[in-house]
């Protein structure tokens, strides 16, 4: 019978260390296909509350939904109400801390009918559907027509307020995805916004500045 032949430690060093190099450069790969394939989620979240907005304004008025600004966004609640969105539209896939993932959702509003009155839309309330998606329309002094006269798309609609831990950004380098009043969707550099958590600040629509809430220290420090 002949002997078997082991690996000796050498040979099991350089194998550990070739594995090491291909995870040192197929991870970060990984990584970032993966937070793309999120952004392509997020960006869907955003198109579909779009379409669910303009649809509303359709049916009345003209006019998107609106409750009084001052920071109010109760107004989104009926979306979810009537059916027109689920809960699953309102959680980013890079948000980690959104509690809203408690509520388990067969992709239609079936099983909403249990939670729908525990939802809020505060910004630091437990199952906000604000948690990572802000609404402009919760600032404004009126209504935001579907169609203006400003430049479009210079006019946000709703942006992602998700900071991307996954993908490493830094406070002065975290992206955001931007739903504009055209429909379209862009991504943006949230140290370009020309206010606390504003992508645009549009001329000729009166807003309340988005103040810092007390789980976003990080862009306190910017003094915007």
């Amino acid at each position: 019978m002949k002997n078997s032949r082991g690996f000796t430690l050498m040979e099991l060093n350089i194998v550990i260390a070739i594995i090491g190099v291909l995870a040192a450069i197929l991870l970060p790969g990984l990584a970032k296909a993966r937070e793309a394939g999120r952004r392509a989620s997020c960006a869907q979240n955003l198109n579909l509350m779009g379409l669910a907005l303009h649809i509303y304004a359709q049916e009345n008025d003209g006019v998107l939904p609106w409750s009084g600004g001052n920071n109010n966004a109760d107004c989104l609640l009926p979306l979810l109400h009537e059916g027109s969105l689920v809960v699953g539209n309102f959680i980013c896939p890079s948000d980690s801390r959104n509690d809203l993932d408690e509520i388990e959702m067969d992709g239609t509003n079936k099983e909403f009918v249990s939670y729908r009155y525990l939802l809020t839309t505060g910004l630091e309330s437990e199952l906000s559907i604000r948690a990572s998606y802000e609404y402009f329309g919760a600032y404004t002094k009126a209504p935001i027509q579907s169609r203006t006269r400003h430049t479009i798309p210079k006019v946000p609609i709703m942006w992602d307020r998700t900071q991307d831990y996954a993908a490493g950004s830094s406070h002065q380098s975290w992206k955001t995805n931007v739903l504009w009043l055209d429909g379209s969707i862009t991504m943006m550099d949230a140290s370009q916004f020309p206010s606390f958590a504003l992508p645009y600040a549009p001329k000729g629509i009166e807003f309340d500045t988005p103040q810092p809430t007390a789980e976003e220290p990080y862009l306190r420090s910017r003094n915007l």
